[in-house]
């Protein structure tokens, strides 16, 4: 799968093997593994340990051979998930070993005396490409591991921590993990080989450099990002999670689907705003909602909030003197009819809706040419009566 993993750490993203993700991601993506699985794939790699193990004893090609087989099953449920699908960066040594069967069994079947091609598996004779093989088949026991543990510890600070505070900002966030890791109940919580629980390492070895590169690689922007160098999984994820909750990110478990999704503002949302598994015509909070017969507060709806904050920032271009009361009326009005439509449209996303809701998109949509230069706050007396509006007026306008 991987002998060690190079990614890079952004403001707030984080870019494996050329692609980026927003943080917290990766770790989102890991998290949903379901328990039954991570059996089955646990099952997997069980069955074909044995079978390496009888081959190391008999030397006998078959049970290779299946041992073989379970990884490729193995390996294929976990590229099922794109990380692990980017984190396969090497020639697959899993499809060499069939390669090298097959050579193996021509060659006895045709009487020919000559060994199987150099250089599958790894250069060298059966013995050299058997010491490679067991090598790569090491790291999907170490992945597994590393999936458990995390999985284990993480599931735990989200469900007895993160889902219980009243406010979600960075500070309570890093309140709330100094509890988790060191005033709480740590050996239940804590995946440790004391309870039986894997390993949450208290340490991870990395190496780490400053380097300047292009954010978008069609763009002109550049950035100082941070590189690292793990050799575990369980660093990547960490480093993915911890630095996404230091940003304001943070993943919540929707109580529709159970599924983990990340939030990148502080909302106390219950539900995801993706396509339900079982009806994907509707997202989880249209159906939620609607099973439950109740409507989200305004401080925990995600959409209401994005209303709010652009009302919010047209009446400050109405202060500044960049648009008139007129216009600002139309451009929210457009921004109503953009939530009603998103409210029931699943492919819209909490943060499309955001971007849709900008200042520039809504002048753009209303052919209403927003005047530039006046920016800050304004004086005293500048301010227009319709400002003074609160947000619950605001928000039941919605």
């Amino acid at each position: 799968m991987y002998q060690s993993i190079s990614f890079y750490i952004g403001t707030d993203t984080l870019v494996l093997n050329d692609h980026t993700f927003r943080l917290g991601d990766i770790t989102t993506e890991v998290l949903n593994i379901a328990p039954e699985e991570y059996e089955r794939m646990k099952q997997l790699l069980d069955e074909a340990e044995v079978k390496l193990h009888l081959y190391r004893h008999t030397k006998q090609l078959d049970d290779w051979r299946d041992a073989n087989k379970l990884y490729i099953q193995l390996d294929d449920m976990l590229c099922s998930r794109q990380v692990f699908r980017l984190l396969k960066l090497e020639p697959c040594i899993l499809q060499d070993a069939e390669m090298l069967f097959i050579e193996m069994d021509q060659t006895k079947l045709e009487g020919f005396d000559y060994p199987p091609r150099y250089d599958l598996i790894f250069p060298g004779n059966l013995n050299d490409k058997w010491i490679a093989y067991e090598r790569h088949c090491k790291v999907y026991g170490d992945i597994l591991d590393d999936i458990f543990s995390f999985n284990y510890t993480i599931q735990r600070f989200l469900y007895f921590y993160l889902s219980r505070l009243k406010k979600l900002d960075p500070e309570n966030y890093a309140a709330a993990l100094y509890s988790f890791l060191y005033e709480g109940p740590t050996e239940k919580l804590v995946a440790n080989p004391f309870g039986g629980s894997g390993l949450y390492s208290n340490a991870d070895p990395m190496t780490m450099r400053f380097v300047p590169r292009l954010i978008d690689p069609d763009g002109e922007e550049y950035q100082i990002y941070e590189y690292y160098e793990v050799q575990n999984l369980q660093t990547l994820l960490k480093m993915d999670f911890y630095r996404g909750l230091k940003v304001g990110h943070v993943i919540r478990r929707c109580e529709f689907c159970k599924r983990y999704f990340l939030m990148t503002k502080g909302y106390h949302t219950k539900y995801c705003d993706q396509p339900n598994p079982m009806d994907p015509k509707h997202t989880c909070a249209q159906l939620g909602y609607r099973q439950t017969g109740m409507k989200e507060a305004a401080k925990d709806d995600p959409m209401k909030q994005s209303l709010f904050r652009c009302y919010q920032r047209l009446t400050k271009d109405v202060s500044r003197g960049n648009l008139t009361s007129e216009q600002r009326e139309k451009l929210y009005e457009t921004a109503v009819n953009l939530q009603f439509d998103a409210r029931r449209n699943p492919e819209v996303s909490f943060e499309e809706f955001d971007t849709m809701l900008s200042t520039a998109n809504l002048c753009a949509l209303c052919g209403i040419e927003r005047k530039a230069g006046k920016v800050g706050r304004p004086k005293r007396g500048e301010e227009n009566h319709d400002q003074r509006r609160t947000a619950p007026q605001i928000l039941r306008r919605a």
